[in-house]
Protein backbone atom coordinates (compact mmCIF):
# COMPACT_ATOMS: atom_id res chain seq x y z
CA UNK A 1 0.00 0.00 0.00
CA UNK A 2 2.98 2.67 0.30
CA UNK A 3 4.35 1.72 -2.63
CA UNK A 4 0.65 2.98 -4.23
CA UNK A 5 0.32 6.12 -2.47
CA UNK A 6 3.91 7.52 -2.76
CA UNK A 7 3.54 6.71 -6.83
CA UNK A 8 0.08 8.94 -6.47
CA UNK A 9 2.23 11.74 -4.72
CA UNK A 10 5.06 11.40 -7.05
CA UNK A 11 2.08 11.72 -9.95
CA UNK A 12 0.30 14.20 -8.56
CA UNK A 13 3.77 16.45 -7.90
CA UNK A 14 4.51 16.04 -11.41
CA UNK A 15 1.09 17.28 -12.79
CA UNK A 16 0.96 20.10 -10.47
CA UNK A 17 4.46 20.77 -11.99
CA UNK A 18 6.51 20.81 -8.62
CA UNK A 19 9.14 18.94 -10.27
CA UNK A 20 10.27 18.41 -13.32
CA UNK A 21 12.09 15.86 -15.03
CA UNK A 22 15.62 15.50 -16.12
CA UNK A 23 16.33 17.25 -19.57
CA UNK A 24 17.33 13.84 -21.01
CA UNK A 25 13.61 12.74 -20.36
CA UNK A 26 12.01 15.98 -20.87
CA UNK A 27 10.25 16.54 -24.53
CA UNK A 28 8.61 13.93 -26.73
CA UNK A 29 10.29 12.07 -29.24
CA UNK A 30 9.72 14.01 -31.99
CA UNK A 31 11.75 16.97 -30.22
CA UNK A 32 14.39 14.55 -29.88
CA UNK A 33 17.11 14.28 -32.55
CA UNK A 34 17.87 10.40 -32.66
CA UNK A 35 19.93 9.73 -35.64
CA UNK A 36 23.44 8.58 -35.22
CA UNK A 37 25.88 8.99 -37.34
CA UNK A 38 27.72 5.62 -38.82
CA UNK A 39 30.95 5.59 -38.04
CA UNK A 40 33.73 6.52 -40.83
CA UNK A 41 35.78 3.61 -41.73
CA UNK A 42 39.21 3.79 -42.72
CA UNK A 43 39.81 2.13 -46.01
CA UNK A 44 42.97 4.12 -47.30
CA UNK A 45 46.16 3.59 -45.92
CA UNK A 46 50.03 4.78 -46.49
CA UNK A 47 52.25 1.68 -47.45
CA UNK A 48 53.73 0.11 -44.35
CA UNK A 49 50.61 1.27 -42.44
CA UNK A 50 49.23 -1.78 -39.98
CA UNK A 51 45.79 -2.44 -40.86
CA UNK A 52 43.69 -4.69 -38.77
CA UNK A 53 40.43 -6.43 -40.16
CA UNK A 54 38.21 -9.10 -38.41
CA UNK A 55 41.05 -9.42 -35.75
CA UNK A 56 43.96 -10.06 -38.45
CA UNK A 57 46.82 -7.67 -38.64
CA UNK A 58 47.96 -6.87 -42.26
CA UNK A 59 50.59 -4.99 -43.76
CA UNK A 60 51.72 -4.09 -47.36
CA UNK A 61 55.54 -2.65 -47.65
CA UNK A 62 56.20 0.14 -50.18
CA UNK A 63 56.41 -1.21 -53.67
CA UNK A 64 59.94 -1.95 -55.27
CA UNK A 65 61.49 -3.05 -58.67
CA UNK A 66 62.57 -6.76 -58.84
CA UNK A 67 63.99 -7.62 -61.71
CA UNK A 68 62.88 -10.98 -63.27
CA UNK A 69 65.61 -13.81 -64.63
CA UNK A 70 62.43 -13.87 -67.57
CA UNK A 71 60.18 -11.28 -68.57
CA UNK A 72 59.23 -7.94 -67.68
CA UNK A 73 60.22 -6.21 -64.16
CA UNK A 74 58.02 -6.54 -61.39
CA UNK A 75 57.24 -3.73 -58.75
CA UNK A 76 56.27 -5.72 -55.81
CA UNK A 77 54.95 -5.36 -52.11
CA UNK A 78 55.76 -7.67 -49.36
CA UNK A 79 52.54 -8.25 -47.77
CA UNK A 80 52.46 -9.72 -44.12
CA UNK A 81 49.66 -11.33 -42.78
CA UNK A 82 49.14 -12.29 -38.85
CA UNK A 83 46.48 -14.09 -37.16
CA UNK A 84 46.34 -12.95 -32.96
CA UNK A 85 42.80 -14.78 -32.90
CA UNK A 86 41.88 -17.96 -32.08
CA UNK A 87 39.99 -19.03 -34.78
CA UNK A 88 41.65 -20.31 -38.21
CA UNK A 89 42.23 -17.64 -41.43
CA UNK A 90 42.68 -18.88 -44.43
CA UNK A 91 44.52 -16.06 -46.71
CA UNK A 92 45.58 -16.70 -50.97
CA UNK A 93 47.68 -14.12 -52.93
CA UNK A 94 44.38 -13.53 -54.65
CA UNK A 95 43.08 -11.80 -51.87
CA UNK A 96 44.81 -8.67 -53.37
CA UNK A 97 44.63 -6.81 -56.40
CA UNK A 98 47.61 -4.41 -57.62
CA UNK A 99 45.86 -1.10 -59.46
CA UNK A 100 48.73 0.29 -62.02
CA UNK A 101 48.56 4.36 -63.04
CA UNK A 102 45.98 3.69 -65.70
CA UNK A 103 43.34 2.57 -62.91
CA UNK A 104 43.54 -1.24 -63.96
CA UNK A 105 43.43 -3.38 -60.88
CA UNK A 106 45.07 -6.68 -61.77
CA UNK A 107 45.41 -9.74 -59.91
CA UNK A 108 49.01 -10.16 -58.86
CA UNK A 109 51.68 -12.09 -60.89
CA UNK A 110 52.16 -15.33 -60.11
CA UNK A 111 55.38 -15.90 -61.34
CA UNK A 112 57.58 -14.42 -59.09
CA UNK A 113 60.05 -16.32 -56.73
CA UNK A 114 58.63 -15.43 -53.45
CA UNK A 115 55.02 -15.03 -53.87
CA UNK A 116 52.29 -15.19 -51.49
CA UNK A 117 51.08 -18.36 -51.11
CA UNK A 118 47.77 -19.73 -50.02
CA UNK A 119 46.77 -21.33 -47.46
CA UNK A 120 45.62 -20.97 -43.49
CA UNK A 121 46.95 -19.54 -40.10
CA UNK A 122 46.33 -21.09 -36.72
CA UNK A 123 46.24 -18.67 -33.43
CA UNK A 124 49.55 -16.56 -33.93
CA UNK A 125 50.53 -17.75 -37.11
CA UNK A 126 52.04 -15.44 -39.60
CA UNK A 127 53.02 -15.27 -43.05
CA UNK A 128 54.74 -12.96 -45.81
CA UNK A 129 55.28 -13.06 -49.59
CA UNK A 130 55.22 -10.52 -52.58
CA UNK A 131 52.04 -9.23 -54.47
CA UNK A 132 53.54 -8.08 -57.89
CA UNK A 133 52.45 -6.29 -60.86
CA UNK A 134 54.30 -5.61 -64.21
CA UNK A 135 56.10 -2.25 -63.90
CA UNK A 136 53.95 0.40 -65.70
CA UNK A 137 56.72 3.35 -64.96
CA UNK A 138 55.74 6.65 -62.76
CA UNK A 139 52.07 7.33 -61.17
CA UNK A 140 49.82 5.99 -58.47
CA UNK A 141 49.72 2.45 -57.11
CA UNK A 142 47.84 0.85 -54.89
CA UNK A 143 47.57 -2.41 -53.39
CA UNK A 144 44.38 -3.82 -52.47
CA UNK A 145 42.93 -6.30 -50.42
CA UNK A 146 39.78 -7.55 -51.02
CA UNK A 147 39.05 -10.94 -50.10
CA UNK A 148 36.19 -13.25 -51.34
CA UNK A 149 35.09 -13.86 -47.94
CA UNK A 150 35.59 -9.78 -47.38
CA UNK A 151 34.15 -7.07 -45.93
CA UNK A 152 32.24 -4.39 -47.63
CA UNK A 153 34.94 -1.94 -48.49
CA UNK A 154 38.28 -3.60 -49.65
CA UNK A 155 41.60 -1.91 -48.14
CA UNK A 156 44.21 0.20 -49.59
CA UNK A 157 47.92 0.73 -49.46
CA UNK A 158 49.04 4.07 -51.45
CA UNK A 159 51.96 4.66 -53.00
CA UNK A 160 53.26 7.29 -55.45
CA UNK A 161 56.28 6.45 -57.79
Amino acid sequence: MKLTKMAMCVGVALALGACTLPPTLEGSAQDQDTTVAAPEIKTTYAMGEQVELVGALYVAQPLEKVQQRFGADQLCSNVTIYNPTDSILDFSLFDFKVQNPNGEQLNPSLTVEGALQTGSLAYEGRTSGLVCTDDQGPGDYAVILDPLWGWEEPVLWIQTL
